[in-house]
């Protein structure tokens, strides 16, 4: 299933990651998450040995019918921006907004350690510092 940019108003995102959700597309708990039935996705099916492409900031959810799949990511072409961060915060509310911006300060301008685990991703306050750290790096010529 993909979901445009445009529907993360009705797709909930953790506080701590932006970028992932912790609905099941497949079977939403819509007592706790009411906005997802607004959702409008697309469905496709995948066969042995096709691809999927998922642009950039689009979400998604797989699911292997019989159990054995293997999943690849690739990324590459240009980040999405920090204002489209900055939208899915405010879509889902105040807790989605200041745990970013406290990860940023934390662990972006203080320099706080977090735990980095196998699969885990890195806090989205984290990642906006990097990459804001980054586009005035190259603004600079650094």
């Amino acid at each position: 299933m993909l979901f445009a940019p445009e529907q993360r108003k009705y797709i909930p995102s953790y506080p701590e990651n932006l970028r992932m959700s912790p609905i099941d597309v497949h079977d939403p708990d819509l007592s706790q998450f009411p906005r997802f039935e607004r959702a409008r996705g697309l469905v496709g099916v995948l066969n042995a040995g096709d691809i999927a492409f998922i642009p950039r900031v689009w979400w998604h959810q797989l699911r292997s019918f019989d159990g054995e799949s293997i999943s690849m990511n690739f990324w590459y072409g240009k980040e999405a921006s920090t204002t489209y961060f900055f939208r899915v915060a405010m879509a889902n509310g105040p807790v989605h907004s200041l745990l970013p911006a406290y990860h940023f300060v934390r662990l972006g301008l203080l320099g706080g350690r977090f735990e980095e685990r196998l699969f885990s991703d890195v806090p989205t306050g984290k990642w906006l510092y990097d990459a804001m750290k980054g586009a005035v790096r190259r603004r600079m010529h650094l």
